[in-house]
Protein backbone atom coordinates (compact mmCIF):
# COMPACT_ATOMS: atom_id res chain seq x y z
CA UNK A 1 0.00 0.00 0.00
CA UNK A 2 3.00 2.33 0.45
CA UNK A 3 3.53 2.19 -3.29
CA UNK A 4 -0.10 3.15 -3.82
CA UNK A 5 0.27 6.11 -1.48
CA UNK A 6 3.39 7.35 -3.27
CA UNK A 7 1.69 6.83 -6.65
CA UNK A 8 -1.31 8.86 -5.44
CA UNK A 9 0.93 11.70 -4.22
CA UNK A 10 2.79 11.63 -7.53
CA UNK A 11 -0.44 11.95 -9.48
CA UNK A 12 -1.52 14.88 -7.31
CA UNK A 13 1.77 16.70 -7.91
CA UNK A 14 1.63 15.97 -11.65
CA UNK A 15 -1.92 17.34 -11.92
CA UNK A 16 -1.05 20.59 -10.15
CA UNK A 17 1.98 21.21 -12.37
CA UNK A 18 0.72 20.14 -15.76
CA UNK A 19 -3.08 20.43 -15.64
CA UNK A 20 -3.34 24.04 -16.96
CA UNK A 21 -1.54 23.07 -20.18
CA UNK A 22 -3.79 20.19 -21.12
CA UNK A 23 -7.04 20.34 -23.02
CA UNK A 24 -8.71 17.85 -20.66
CA UNK A 25 -6.77 18.71 -17.54
CA UNK A 26 -6.18 16.42 -14.60
CA UNK A 27 -8.02 18.93 -12.45
CA UNK A 28 -11.26 18.52 -14.39
CA UNK A 29 -12.80 17.23 -17.59
CA UNK A 30 -13.88 19.59 -20.35
CA UNK A 31 -17.61 18.86 -20.21
CA UNK A 32 -17.44 16.23 -22.95
CA UNK A 33 -16.36 12.60 -22.64
CA UNK A 34 -12.97 12.30 -20.96
CA UNK A 35 -12.46 12.93 -17.30
CA UNK A 36 -9.85 14.83 -15.41
CA UNK A 37 -8.11 13.64 -12.26
CA UNK A 38 -10.37 15.58 -9.88
CA UNK A 39 -13.57 16.07 -11.92
CA UNK A 40 -15.36 13.94 -14.42
CA UNK A 41 -16.34 15.16 -17.86
CA UNK A 42 -19.71 16.80 -18.30
CA UNK A 43 -21.30 13.82 -20.02
CA UNK A 44 -19.62 10.47 -19.58
CA UNK A 45 -16.78 8.99 -17.54
CA UNK A 46 -15.86 10.05 -14.06
CA UNK A 47 -12.56 11.37 -12.84
CA UNK A 48 -10.29 9.76 -10.28
CA UNK A 49 -11.85 11.75 -7.43
CA UNK A 50 -15.35 12.55 -8.70
CA UNK A 51 -18.06 11.20 -10.90
CA UNK A 52 -19.02 12.15 -14.42
CA UNK A 53 -22.21 13.93 -15.35
CA UNK A 54 -23.05 17.55 -14.65
CA UNK A 55 -20.08 19.32 -13.05
CA UNK A 56 -22.36 20.93 -10.45
CA UNK A 57 -24.65 18.08 -9.51
CA UNK A 58 -22.43 15.05 -10.14
CA UNK A 59 -25.13 13.29 -12.12
CA UNK A 60 -24.93 11.44 -15.39
CA UNK A 61 -21.72 9.45 -15.94
CA UNK A 62 -19.74 6.64 -14.36
CA UNK A 63 -18.42 7.05 -10.87
CA UNK A 64 -14.89 8.12 -10.11
CA UNK A 65 -12.48 6.11 -8.01
CA UNK A 66 -13.20 7.97 -4.77
CA UNK A 67 -16.69 9.42 -5.28
CA UNK A 68 -19.79 7.84 -6.70
CA UNK A 69 -22.93 9.33 -8.15
CA UNK A 70 -26.61 8.60 -7.83
CA UNK A 71 -27.25 7.32 -11.32
CA UNK A 72 -24.64 4.93 -12.66
CA UNK A 73 -21.59 2.98 -11.44
CA UNK A 74 -20.67 3.22 -7.80
CA UNK A 75 -17.26 4.51 -6.75
CA UNK A 76 -14.87 3.36 -4.07
CA UNK A 77 -15.92 6.30 -1.89
CA UNK A 78 -19.63 5.38 -1.89
CA UNK A 79 -21.21 4.61 1.47
CA UNK A 80 -20.71 0.86 1.27
CA UNK A 81 -17.32 0.87 -0.43
CA UNK A 82 -15.75 3.39 1.97
CA UNK A 83 -16.70 1.35 5.02
CA UNK A 84 -15.43 -1.79 3.37
CA UNK A 85 -12.20 -0.21 2.20
CA UNK A 86 -11.07 1.57 5.37
CA UNK A 87 -12.57 3.38 8.33
CA UNK A 88 -12.52 1.19 11.44
CA UNK A 89 -10.52 -1.53 9.72
CA UNK A 90 -7.53 0.81 9.41
CA UNK A 91 -7.00 0.15 5.69
CA UNK A 92 -4.61 2.64 4.09
CA UNK A 93 -7.20 3.59 1.49
CA UNK A 94 -9.79 4.58 4.13
CA UNK A 95 -9.45 6.20 7.52
CA UNK A 96 -7.50 9.46 7.71
CA UNK A 97 -5.97 8.87 4.30
CA UNK A 98 -9.42 8.57 2.70
CA UNK A 99 -10.62 11.69 4.50
CA UNK A 100 -7.60 13.66 3.28
CA UNK A 101 -8.21 12.50 -0.26
CA UNK A 102 -11.82 13.69 -0.08
CA UNK A 103 -10.66 17.07 1.30
CA UNK A 104 -8.17 17.40 -1.56
CA UNK A 105 -10.93 16.52 -4.00
CA UNK A 106 -13.22 19.20 -2.56
CA UNK A 107 -10.47 21.82 -2.83
CA UNK A 108 -9.77 20.80 -6.41
CA UNK A 109 -13.46 21.01 -7.31
CA UNK A 110 -13.63 24.50 -5.77
CA UNK A 111 -10.62 25.52 -7.86
CA UNK A 112 -12.19 24.01 -10.98
CA UNK A 113 -15.47 25.88 -10.38
CA UNK A 114 -13.61 29.16 -9.80
CA UNK A 115 -11.64 28.85 -13.05
CA UNK A 116 -14.58 27.75 -15.23
CA UNK A 117 -16.60 30.29 -17.20
CA UNK A 118 -20.26 29.34 -16.97
CA UNK A 119 -22.85 30.09 -19.64
CA UNK A 120 -25.60 31.82 -17.67
CA UNK A 121 -28.20 31.98 -20.46
CA UNK A 122 -28.74 28.32 -21.38
CA UNK A 123 -26.61 25.65 -19.69
CA UNK A 124 -25.37 22.89 -21.99
CA UNK A 125 -27.10 19.78 -20.68
CA UNK A 126 -27.62 16.30 -22.15
CA UNK A 127 -31.37 16.68 -21.62
CA UNK A 128 -31.79 19.62 -24.03
CA UNK A 129 -34.84 19.52 -26.32
CA UNK A 130 -35.04 21.30 -29.66
CA UNK A 131 -37.10 24.13 -28.13
CA UNK A 132 -34.27 24.81 -25.66
CA UNK A 133 -32.09 26.06 -28.52
CA UNK A 134 -34.49 29.01 -28.80
CA UNK A 135 -34.74 29.75 -25.06
CA UNK A 136 -34.21 32.19 -23.42
CA UNK A 137 -36.16 34.21 -25.94
CA UNK A 138 -35.76 37.96 -26.38
CA UNK A 139 -38.50 39.93 -24.63
CA UNK A 140 -37.25 43.47 -25.31
CA UNK A 141 -34.56 45.07 -27.44
CA UNK A 142 -33.45 48.45 -28.73
CA UNK A 143 -30.71 49.13 -31.24
CA UNK A 144 -29.42 52.06 -33.25
CA UNK A 145 -27.39 51.49 -36.42
CA UNK A 146 -25.30 54.30 -37.88
CA UNK A 147 -23.82 54.25 -41.39
CA UNK A 148 -22.33 57.63 -42.39
CA UNK A 149 -20.88 58.65 -45.74
CA UNK A 150 -22.05 55.81 -48.02
CA UNK A 151 -21.07 56.64 -51.59
CA UNK A 152 -23.64 56.37 -54.40
CA UNK A 153 -22.30 54.65 -57.50
CA UNK A 154 -24.65 56.33 -59.98
CA UNK A 155 -24.14 59.96 -58.86
CA UNK A 156 -20.75 61.67 -58.54
CA UNK A 157 -20.41 63.67 -55.34
CA UNK A 158 -23.46 62.04 -53.74
CA UNK A 159 -23.46 60.10 -50.50
CA UNK A 160 -25.97 58.79 -48.00
CA UNK A 161 -26.00 58.92 -44.22
CA UNK A 162 -28.33 56.20 -42.96
CA UNK A 163 -29.53 55.80 -39.38
CA UNK A 164 -31.77 52.92 -38.32
CA UNK A 165 -33.67 52.50 -35.05
CA UNK A 166 -35.24 49.18 -34.08
CA UNK A 167 -37.41 48.58 -31.00
CA UNK A 168 -38.95 45.18 -30.32
CA UNK A 169 -40.99 43.52 -27.59
CA UNK A 170 -41.86 39.84 -27.60
CA UNK A 171 -42.77 36.85 -25.51
CA UNK A 172 -42.77 33.09 -26.02
CA UNK A 173 -45.75 31.45 -24.33
CA UNK A 174 -45.76 27.74 -23.48
CA UNK A 175 -49.26 26.58 -24.41
CA UNK A 176 -48.33 22.97 -23.66
CA UNK A 177 -45.08 20.95 -23.57
CA UNK A 178 -45.39 20.50 -27.34
CA UNK A 179 -46.86 23.86 -28.40
CA UNK A 180 -45.38 27.35 -28.04
CA UNK A 181 -46.71 30.71 -29.22
CA UNK A 182 -44.45 33.70 -29.92
CA UNK A 183 -46.06 37.15 -30.01
CA UNK A 184 -44.40 40.51 -30.46
CA UNK A 185 -44.41 44.13 -31.55
CA UNK A 186 -41.62 45.69 -33.61
CA UNK A 187 -41.05 49.28 -34.73
CA UNK A 188 -38.31 50.38 -37.12
CA UNK A 189 -37.36 53.86 -38.28
CA UNK A 190 -35.11 54.45 -41.30
CA UNK A 191 -33.64 57.91 -41.76
CA UNK A 192 -32.05 58.49 -45.18
CA UNK A 193 -30.01 61.69 -45.54
CA UNK A 194 -28.61 62.33 -49.01
CA UNK A 195 -25.86 64.87 -49.63
CA UNK A 196 -25.29 65.87 -53.26
CA UNK A 197 -22.40 68.32 -53.55
CA UNK A 198 -23.21 69.91 -50.19
CA UNK A 199 -27.00 70.04 -50.63
CA UNK A 200 -28.76 67.84 -48.04
CA UNK A 201 -32.24 66.33 -48.10
CA UNK A 202 -33.74 63.62 -45.93
CA UNK A 203 -36.60 61.14 -45.87
CA UNK A 204 -37.81 59.06 -42.94
CA UNK A 205 -39.64 55.75 -43.35
CA UNK A 206 -41.48 53.79 -40.66
CA UNK A 207 -42.26 50.11 -40.18
CA UNK A 208 -44.75 48.80 -37.61
CA UNK A 209 -44.89 44.99 -37.43
CA UNK A 210 -46.67 42.32 -35.36
CA UNK A 211 -44.53 39.16 -35.53
CA UNK A 212 -46.41 35.98 -34.63
CA UNK A 213 -45.15 32.39 -34.65
CA UNK A 214 -46.51 28.99 -33.69
CA UNK A 215 -43.99 26.29 -32.76
CA UNK A 216 -45.01 22.61 -32.83
CA UNK A 217 -42.53 20.42 -30.93
CA UNK A 218 -43.08 17.09 -32.64
CA UNK A 219 -40.39 15.34 -30.60
CA UNK A 220 -37.35 16.13 -28.49
CA UNK A 221 -35.42 16.62 -31.73
CA UNK A 222 -37.94 18.03 -34.23
CA UNK A 223 -39.86 21.32 -34.25
CA UNK A 224 -41.98 22.94 -36.98
CA UNK A 225 -42.58 26.71 -36.85
CA UNK A 226 -45.09 28.81 -38.77
CA UNK A 227 -44.49 32.57 -38.87
CA UNK A 228 -46.64 35.47 -40.03
CA UNK A 229 -45.86 39.18 -39.65
CA UNK A 230 -48.48 41.73 -40.71
CA UNK A 231 -47.26 45.31 -40.79
CA UNK A 232 -47.58 48.90 -41.92
CA UNK A 233 -44.61 50.31 -43.89
CA UNK A 234 -44.83 53.91 -45.05
CA UNK A 235 -43.29 57.37 -45.01
CA UNK A 236 -46.51 58.52 -43.25
CA UNK A 237 -46.85 61.33 -45.76
CA UNK A 238 -50.36 61.78 -47.12
CA UNK A 239 -53.23 59.32 -47.04
CA UNK A 240 -52.73 55.62 -46.40
CA UNK A 241 -52.75 53.27 -49.35
CA UNK A 242 -53.36 49.53 -49.54
CA UNK A 243 -49.70 49.15 -50.51
CA UNK A 244 -48.70 50.49 -47.08
CA UNK A 245 -49.97 47.26 -45.53
CA UNK A 246 -47.97 44.09 -46.07
CA UNK A 247 -47.60 40.57 -44.76
CA UNK A 248 -44.46 38.50 -44.39
CA UNK A 249 -44.48 34.83 -43.56
CA UNK A 250 -42.57 31.61 -43.50
CA UNK A 251 -42.16 28.06 -42.26
CA UNK A 252 -39.08 26.62 -40.57
CA UNK A 253 -38.20 23.05 -39.64
CA UNK A 254 -35.65 22.79 -36.82
CA UNK A 255 -33.85 19.55 -35.96
CA UNK A 256 -31.53 18.87 -33.02
CA UNK A 257 -28.70 16.70 -34.29
CA UNK A 258 -27.25 16.55 -30.78
CA UNK A 259 -27.50 18.49 -27.53
CA UNK A 260 -25.01 21.02 -28.98
CA UNK A 261 -26.12 21.29 -32.64
CA UNK A 262 -29.43 22.18 -34.32
CA UNK A 263 -30.17 22.66 -38.03
CA UNK A 264 -32.85 24.89 -39.57
CA UNK A 265 -34.42 24.70 -43.03
CA UNK A 266 -37.37 26.69 -44.28
CA UNK A 267 -39.03 28.91 -46.83
CA UNK A 268 -40.02 32.58 -46.42
CA UNK A 269 -42.26 34.98 -48.33
CA UNK A 270 -41.68 38.76 -48.37
CA UNK A 271 -43.18 41.70 -50.31
CA UNK A 272 -41.25 42.67 -53.42
CA UNK A 273 -42.68 45.97 -54.67
CA UNK A 274 -45.98 44.98 -56.35
CA UNK A 275 -45.56 41.20 -55.89
CA UNK A 276 -44.07 38.72 -53.43
CA UNK A 277 -40.70 37.00 -53.33
CA UNK A 278 -40.34 33.37 -52.17
CA UNK A 279 -36.90 32.16 -51.12
CA UNK A 280 -35.31 29.38 -49.03
CA UNK A 281 -33.62 29.89 -45.67
CA UNK A 282 -31.15 27.73 -43.83
CA UNK A 283 -29.43 27.95 -40.51
CA UNK A 284 -27.52 26.35 -37.69
CA UNK A 285 -27.28 26.79 -33.93
CA UNK A 286 -24.05 25.38 -32.51
CA UNK A 287 -23.03 25.37 -28.85
CA UNK A 288 -19.97 23.13 -28.65
CA UNK A 289 -19.14 24.21 -25.10
CA UNK A 290 -20.46 26.61 -22.46
CA UNK A 291 -18.39 29.52 -23.78
CA UNK A 292 -19.06 29.48 -27.53
CA UNK A 293 -22.33 29.94 -29.40
CA UNK A 294 -22.80 30.24 -33.18
CA UNK A 295 -26.15 31.22 -34.71
CA UNK A 296 -26.71 31.44 -38.47
CA UNK A 297 -29.93 32.05 -40.40
CA UNK A 298 -29.03 32.68 -44.03
CA UNK A 299 -29.58 34.99 -45.82
CA UNK A 300 -30.49 37.22 -42.87
CA UNK A 301 -27.77 37.12 -40.24
CA UNK A 302 -24.97 35.20 -38.53
CA UNK A 303 -23.33 35.67 -35.16
CA UNK A 304 -20.59 33.97 -33.15
CA UNK A 305 -20.44 34.80 -29.43
CA UNK A 306 -17.61 33.87 -27.07
CA UNK A 307 -18.68 34.19 -23.43
CA UNK A 308 -16.39 35.27 -20.62
CA UNK A 309 -19.08 35.32 -17.99
CA UNK A 310 -16.59 35.55 -15.14
CA UNK A 311 -16.30 39.19 -16.22
CA UNK A 312 -19.90 39.49 -17.56
CA UNK A 313 -18.36 40.09 -20.99
CA UNK A 314 -18.72 38.45 -24.41
CA UNK A 315 -16.93 38.95 -27.71
CA UNK A 316 -19.01 38.95 -30.90
CA UNK A 317 -18.33 38.50 -34.62
CA UNK A 318 -21.40 39.24 -36.72
CA UNK A 319 -22.97 39.56 -40.14
CA UNK A 320 -26.44 41.03 -40.62
CA UNK A 321 -28.65 42.34 -43.36
CA UNK A 322 -31.75 44.38 -43.99
CA UNK A 323 -33.24 42.00 -46.51
CA UNK A 324 -35.57 43.82 -48.90
CA UNK A 325 -37.38 46.10 -46.47
CA UNK A 326 -40.29 47.37 -48.56
CA UNK A 327 -41.81 50.89 -48.48
CA UNK A 328 -44.24 52.99 -50.47
CA UNK A 329 -43.00 56.52 -51.20
CA UNK A 330 -45.79 59.10 -51.05
CA UNK A 331 -43.84 62.36 -50.84
CA UNK A 332 -40.06 62.45 -51.11
CA UNK A 333 -37.37 65.08 -50.73
CA UNK A 334 -34.28 62.88 -50.56
CA UNK A 335 -35.42 61.05 -53.70
CA UNK A 336 -36.77 64.15 -55.43
CA UNK A 337 -36.36 62.78 -58.94
CA UNK A 338 -38.79 59.88 -58.49
CA UNK A 339 -42.55 59.76 -58.94
CA UNK A 340 -44.65 61.02 -56.03
CA UNK A 341 -46.17 57.54 -55.65
CA UNK A 342 -43.66 54.72 -55.98
CA UNK A 343 -42.40 51.62 -54.19
CA UNK A 344 -38.86 50.67 -53.31
CA UNK A 345 -36.92 47.95 -51.52
CA UNK A 346 -34.08 48.78 -49.14
CA UNK A 347 -31.28 46.22 -48.98
CA UNK A 348 -28.15 46.45 -46.81
CA UNK A 349 -25.37 44.12 -45.59
CA UNK A 350 -22.78 44.77 -42.88
CA UNK A 351 -20.30 42.84 -40.74
CA UNK A 352 -17.89 43.44 -37.90
CA UNK A 353 -16.85 42.76 -34.32
CA UNK A 354 -18.00 43.91 -30.92
CA UNK A 355 -18.53 43.24 -27.24
CA UNK A 356 -21.53 42.48 -25.08
CA UNK A 357 -21.69 43.34 -21.39
CA UNK A 358 -24.15 41.69 -19.00
CA UNK A 359 -25.41 44.15 -16.39
CA UNK A 360 -27.41 41.48 -14.62
CA UNK A 361 -28.87 38.14 -15.56
CA UNK A 362 -30.79 38.55 -18.82
CA UNK A 363 -29.93 42.26 -19.39
CA UNK A 364 -27.21 43.10 -21.94
CA UNK A 365 -25.49 46.06 -23.62
CA UNK A 366 -23.92 45.57 -27.05
CA UNK A 367 -21.37 47.80 -28.77
CA UNK A 368 -20.53 46.66 -32.30
CA UNK A 369 -18.53 48.16 -35.13
CA UNK A 370 -17.52 47.21 -38.64
CA UNK A 371 -18.23 48.10 -42.24
CA UNK A 372 -20.95 47.98 -44.88
CA UNK A 373 -20.63 45.33 -47.58
CA UNK A 374 -23.30 46.27 -50.10
CA UNK A 375 -26.61 48.05 -50.35
CA UNK A 376 -29.34 49.11 -52.73
CA UNK A 377 -32.48 51.22 -53.05
CA UNK A 378 -34.47 49.48 -55.76
CA UNK A 379 -37.40 51.49 -57.15
CA UNK A 380 -40.38 49.98 -58.91
CA UNK A 381 -41.51 52.39 -61.63
CA UNK A 382 -38.20 53.62 -62.98
CA UNK A 383 -35.06 51.49 -62.77
CA UNK A 384 -33.01 54.56 -63.70
CA UNK A 385 -33.66 55.89 -60.20
CA UNK A 386 -32.16 52.84 -58.48
CA UNK A 387 -29.42 53.69 -56.01
CA UNK A 388 -26.45 51.38 -55.42
CA UNK A 389 -24.82 51.94 -52.03
CA UNK A 390 -21.12 51.16 -52.16
CA UNK A 391 -19.57 48.97 -49.48
CA UNK A 392 -16.64 49.86 -47.29
CA UNK A 393 -18.30 52.55 -45.20
CA UNK A 394 -18.17 52.58 -41.40
CA UNK A 395 -20.94 50.85 -39.47
CA UNK A 396 -21.67 51.17 -35.73
CA UNK A 397 -24.35 49.65 -33.52
CA UNK A 398 -25.40 50.22 -29.93
CA UNK A 399 -28.09 48.00 -28.49
CA UNK A 400 -29.79 46.86 -25.31
CA UNK A 401 -31.39 43.43 -24.97
CA UNK A 402 -33.48 41.77 -22.28
CA UNK A 403 -34.22 38.05 -22.51
CA UNK A 404 -36.50 35.77 -20.56
CA UNK A 405 -33.75 34.50 -18.26
CA UNK A 406 -34.15 37.73 -16.28
CA UNK A 407 -37.17 36.05 -14.62
CA UNK A 408 -35.26 32.91 -13.60
CA UNK A 409 -34.62 32.33 -9.92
Amino acid sequence: MNKAKYLLLGLLLFSLVFAPAQEDSLLGGDGGDDAGLFGGGGDDDGGLFSSGGDSDSGEGGDGGLFEGDDSDDSALDGDTELDAAGGDSGDDVGGDSGSAAVDDSAEAEDFEEEMTFTYRDVPVTPERRIIDFFIPSTIASFEANIMPGIDVEEIDGAEFDIVEYHIEFGHMIEMSPNLYLSVGVKTSIYDFIVDINGLENSDVFYAFDLPLALHFVASDQLMISFEVTPGLHSDLQGAFDARDFQIRGGMNVSYAVSNTLALILGVHVIPDQTSYRVFPVGGVIWRPDPQLEVRVLAPFDARATFHLNKFNLSFIAFYESIFFEHFRVDDSTAFSNIDADDDFNYYSMRAGLGVRYQFTKGFFLELLGGGTLDGELDFNKDDANDVSLEGGSFFAKIGFTVNSSIFDN
